[in-house]
């Protein structure tokens, strides 16, 4: 009975320890380097940018380190909430340059690489790799030519598919002149906001993240002549979950399949993570830490067009194509939006509904590619998806 009594006692000593280390670790950041000789964790190491991988689940990210002695700074998880990243081979930039942003670029061969943006004294420069993500970086070329201007810092596709840069000196946005490798602009020159990061909200409309870490959105999808507008005044962009207030500095924002935002911040002295998640589906939501899941609302009132709201309760709103369309603005479904240059300022509306419509319509096929055990369900749907595209069709070949 006695040895039977300490058995017992070991066993809840030992399941506390256990349960406690667990609780202690499970948000740490784990990084793997798989060497010739060894492999090395490391627990300092803080994410700097963010790209959905595109042929399989998963994310690619470029870290900073407390020292700033690592020089092969790319990494690939299959799960964000595991929190645990793989170095990829030949992640290493020349010339002593660091990532600073990561981007997928199709070629007019209709070949997509991984590029990137590298930095070093505040000057930027293009890499793409040669064949797949474990190739070689090579500078990269548009036409055979360098491109010139070294002050583009951000780069995404608008949604005709023509490459778009951030500038870092006057936070404008500049076009790609693909004919003579040099960005043009600024186009729609902003006194305000001074925007840092673009990414596409669920509705195609662009959001920008200015240099004082607001979220703005523009108007409608005609970037070039629409006007970045915000919602909420709030001097913070973050709560945390003793309801503390402040202003993260965010670095980069991707989507979640839920349809909110998840933001990569500047670290800060004792972050475990420095990974932040929305709380609310408005592209202004407060933020809030990811992983925590934390049971409070957004309280600014914060009020926002119907599209952003919509099918809230659907905790899996996006898919793997949306997120990587609203990261880089580059669609990798075969169902193309309706081109937004084709239309006048009084028809935005219609197109707009049109271009959501087809956002479901994707979503819907994507469904049906998962129950496909289930026949007459996937054909009865697929027709209705053909009957949508078919009355698309018709109205655009109407003028409309």
């Amino acid at each position: 009975m006695y040895k039977q009594q300490n058995f017992i006692y070991i066993l809840i000593v030992l399941s506390s320890l256990l349960i406690y280390i667990f609780l202690r670790n499970r948000d740490k950041f784990t990084l793997q380097f798989h060497t010739p000789t060894d492999i090395k964790n490391k627990s300092d190491y803080k994410l700097e940018c963010i790209l959905s991988l595109i042929n399989e689940d998963g994310f690619l990210t470029s870290f900073k380190d407390n020292d700033n002695k690592a020089k092969n700074t790319l990494l690939k998880t299959t799960n964000l909430k595991g929190n645990h990243w793989k170095s990829v081979c030949n992640g290493q930039l020349p010339n002593g340059d660091r990532i600073h942003q990561l981007f997928w670029y199709e070629s007019q061969a209709n070949k997509i690489k991984l590029m990137c943006i590298g930095e070093q004294s505040n000057k930027y420069t293009f890499y793409i790799k040669e064949n797949d993500i474990t190739s070689q970086w090579i500078p990269f070329k548009i036409n055979n030519q360098i491109i010139k201007n070294k002050m583009i810092y951000f780069i995404i596709y608008d949604l005709n598919k023509k490459l778009l840069g951030i500038n870092s000196k006057n936070n404008q946005i500049y076009k790609l002149d693909e004919t003579n490798a040099e960005w043009i602009g600024p186009i729609n020159f902003s006194t305000k906001p001074k925007i840092k990061r673009i990414i596409y909200d669920l509705d195609k409309k662009m959001l920008g993240l200015d240099i004082n870490n607001t979220i703005w959105k523009k108007d409608n999808i005609y970037w070039e002549t629409s006007e970045w507008k915000k919602i909420k005044n709030n001097s913070y962009n973050y709560v945390s979950n003793q309801h503390n207030h402040e202003t993260k500095d965010i670095l980069d924002l991707i989507h979640d399949i839920d349809g909110k935002l998840i933001a990569i911040t500047k670290p800060q002295q004792n972050d475990t993570s420095n990974l932040i998640k929305q709380i609310d589906f408005s592209f202004n939501s407060l933020f809030t830490d990811y992983y925590d899941e934390l049971d409070i609302k957004d309280d600014s009132n914060n009020t926002f067009n119907i599209l952003d709201s919509i099918n809230i309760n659907n905790k899996t709103l996006l898919t793997h194509g949306d997120i990587l369309m609203n990261k880089t603005g580059l669609d990798i479904e075969t169902y193309d939006y309706i081109k937004s240059n084709k239309y006048k300022k009084n028809k935005k509306n219609l197109v707009d509904k049109l271009n959501f419509l087809l956002q479901f319509k994707k979503k819907f096929v994507n469904k049906c590619k998962l129950n496909n055990n289930n026949t007459n369900f996937t054909y009865h749907n697929t027709d209705t998806y053909d009957e949508i595209s078919n009355l698309i069709k018709s109205i655009e070949s109407k003028g409309y």
